[in-house]
C-alpha cells in the first residue's frame, strides 16, 4: 500500500456532523477534494511488480467493480424512493444502455473516463458511494440490510468495508 492509500482510508470513515443527505454531500465533496490532491501528489508506482501481485490486483479490482455495480443499482432504486431524479454524482447510478445508443454511448464514456474516472478510481468510487448510502439511508451493501438508524447500523453491522464483513 503506497503513502497516498494510506493517506485515503484515514478520512474517509470519521463521522460527519449532522445527518442524511446534505451531511453526506459535504463530506463527499471533502473526500474527493482529498482524492484529487493525494492522486497530484502521489509517487508513481515501482517497475517491478510480479505476476502474482498483478493477478490479486485483477481480482480486487473485478470486486470493486461488481460491488460499485451493485452499489449504483440499489442507490438508483433508494433515490428514485425518495423522488430524487437525478444522481448527485455521475457514478452514483449505472449507466443506462440502450441498443440505438450504442456508438454515442462509447463516445460518451471516453469523455466521462477523460473527467473523472481518471481521476477517481473504481475503488474510491465505491468508497464514496458506499459512505453515501451509509450515511444517507443507514444501509450497507455488503449485509444487504437498511438499519433503523445509525445506531442500530453501528451496533449490528461489522464495518464500512468488505474486509469487515
Amino acid at each position: 500500500m503506497g503513502r497516498a492509500e494510506k493517506k485515503r482510508e484515514s478520512f474517509i470513515w470519521f463521522k460527519c456532523k449532522g445527518s442524511g443527505r446534505e451531511a453526506a454531500f459535504k463530506q463527499i465533496r471533502k473526500i474527493k477534494k482529498s482524492i484529487i490532491h493525494n492522486n497530484r501528489s502521489a509517487e508513481p508506482c515501482s517497475m517491478c511488480v510480479n505476476r502474482e501481485r498483478k493477478r490479486v490486483q485483477e481480482v480486487v479490482a473485478k470486486l470493486d467493480l461488481s460491488d460499485l455495480f451493485k452499489c449504483q443499482r440499489v442507490c438508483r432504486q433508494m433515490d428514485l424512493k425518495q423522488d430524487i431524479q437525478e444522481p448527485s454524482e455521475k457514478f452514483f447510478w449505472p449507466k443506462e444502455v440502450s441498443e440505438v445508443d450504442t456508438n454515442k454511448l462509447k463516445q460518451e464514456e471516453e469523455e466521462e473516463e477523460e473527467e473523472d474516472e481518471d481521476v477517481i478510481s473504481i475503488n474510491e468510487q465505491l468508497e464514496i458511494l458506499n459512505f453515501y448510502l451509509r450515511q444517507t439511508y443507514n444501509y450497507c451493501v455488503y449485509c444487504g440490510t437498511v438499519y433503523d438508524d445509525e445506531t442500530d447500523m453501528m451496533e449490528e453491522c461489522p464495518g464500512p468495508n468488505r474486509q469487515d464483513h
